[in-house]
């Protein structure tokens, strides 16, 4: 009596289901990354839009004298919308500061300020630019 001996052919259960545990591990990893990023594209979109609103201020500030500009102030303009996507809802609200004689004589801190509520993260965001101006 010979014995015919069995070739193994085909994977076992078992491993199939290893591996395609291990397979959707690494899928919802990808999944959680690109969410990731979808956020984080969206909070990088809404600065960028609150750089280029107070730049533009800080360049009409440098066009015009600052004997006679308020102190403080608020845009007359706010809540500004700038988006053109019909479901970014995101109002940014400008506002400035200018401090005469700093850091020394003759010289005028200004500072512009943009603010807008992030839906992502529940939470309102600042972002500021100075420039100094002289007489």
């Amino acid at each position: 009596m010979t014995y015919r001996r069995r070739t193994a052919e085909g994977f076992t259960l078992l491993e199939v289901v290893v591996a395609m545990g291990i397979l959707a591990t690494g899928l919802l990893a990808v999944a959680a990354a690109q969410l990731t990023a979808l956020n984080m594209a969206s909070r990088s979109k809404h600065l960028v839009e609150a750089v280029h609103l107070a730049e533009a201020q800080l360049e009409l500030f440098q066009a015009m004298p600052t004997v006679g500009l308020p102190a403080t102030g608020n845009d007359p303009n706010n809540p500004i919308s700038i988006s053109t996507d019909p479901t970014d809802q995101t109002v940014f609200n400008r506002r400035w500061t200018m401090t005469p004689n700093d850091p020394s004589p003759g010289i005028t801190r200004v500072t512009v300020s943009v603010d807008w509520f992030d839906e992502k993260f529940n939470t309102t965001r600042t972002t500021s630019l100075q420039t100094l101006k002289g007489l």
